[in-house]
Order: structure tokens, then sequence, then C-alpha cells
């Protein structure tokens, strides 16, 4: 493992970022790989927005203007996630390389270990919460760019499963079993009901091609 600071991966060229996921090094890790996931599926949302926008396309123009800038935010978001799940990790790894015999150690882990939750939480949040804005546009999207919608889905719903595995890895580190049963439970919730947004759009998008 390596203790260099952190590259700043949005920044570097795909290709980079490939490498830098595949070397044996912590971060970029599963986190990482979640968020970049989601950035992926917001763009190409995003995307399919945009061919939705124009004098042709006036009667929802006010629907996809606001979408695309949620959709803006969202990419930032999931880039900012990406940044802060290495950070996550490495307030980790500092709290677990604390002296067994420090005093301090067991509250740094307990809080390195909430943080460490906490990111892919938010990663899986937003996932859903565009799979749910899908649904909700897919009607007034442009039809050319409905195959484009399909995949924004379903990398959603698979950056969101990348997120709970992140979580799921973390809960037997946790002090209290009811807490680590209440996150499983919420994290079933949250599975179910990407799923149930997926079934809707492929629906969709079965009466369409």
């Amino acid at each position: 493992m390596t203790d260099q600071p952190p590259q700043d991966l949005a920044r570097l060229p795909l290709a980079d970022f490939i490498e830098s996921a595949a070397a044996k090094t912590p971060t970029p890790g599963g986190g990482s790989i979640a968020a970049v996931s989601g950035a992926l599926g917001a763009s190409m949302f995003a995307m399919a927005v945009n061919y939705t926008r124009g004098e042709k396309f006036k009667d929802v123009a006010p629907v996809m203007d606001a979408t695309a800038g949620e959709l803006t935010r969202a990419r930032a978001m999931f880039l900012q996630l990406m940044a802060e799940d290495m950070a996550a990790f490495a307030q980790w790894q500092s709290a677990w390389r604390m002296d067994k015999a420090d005093p301090a150690r067991p509250e740094a882990m307990r809080v390195a270990t909430a943080t460490a939750i906490a990111v892919p939480q938010e990663i899986a949040a937003l996932c859903v919460t565009l799979l749910a804005k899908i649904v909700a546009v897919i009607d007034k999207v442009n039809g050319r760019l409905l195959s484009d919608v399909g995949v924004a889905a379903v990398t959603l719903e698979s950056a969101m499963r990348a997120a709970h595995y992140n979580i799921r890895t973390n809960l037997s580190s946790l002090e209290s079993k009811q807490d680590a049963d209440g996150l499983r439970a919420e994290m079933a919730g949250e599975v179910n009901r990407a799923k149930d947004l997926l079934a809707t759009i492929e629906a969709k998008l079965a009466t369409k091609f």
C-alpha cells in the first residue's frame, strides 16, 4: 500500500484512470468506481436530456432545463464523492495503523468506519434519485435517445449496487449489531426501490424498441 497523497483522479485521462484503478494500490477502489459509474450514468441521462431541448422540444423546455441543471449538479456530486471515498479510506487506514494501546484508537476507528459507510450511502442514494428522475421524464425524452436512457438506467442501478458492497464490507467494524442490521435492512429497501424503478424504465423502453 502507499501513503502518497491521492491524485486528482477526475482530471486524469481515461486510460490513465483505468490503469490507476487496476494498479496494486488501495485507491481508487470500489467506492471510487461506484461514484464514477454513477457519474457516467448521469452523463448518459444528461445527453438524452440535452437532445430534448431547443425549438422542436419547447413544450417540454421547463422540465428538460430543470433536469439538465439537476444532472450537472449530480455529476459534480459523484466526482466529489469519488474524492471523498479516497479520503475516507485514508482516514480509516490512519486509524487502523494507530497503536492498539492508544486510548484514542477506538474513537478514531469509530469515526473512520462511519465515514467509510456514509460516503457510499450518498452514492447509492443519488443513484436511486436519478433513477426516479428518469421514470418521471422518460415519456418526454427525445425518442431517438431512449437507448441511451436505458444505458443510463442500468449503469445507475449497478452503481448503486456497487456502492452497497462498500457499505457491507464495513458493517463488521460497527460496534452495534443493531446498527449493522438496520443498515442491511435499509440497503435491502434501496435495492428493491431501484429494481422497481429499473423495471418501470425497461417496461417503457420495451414499448418503444
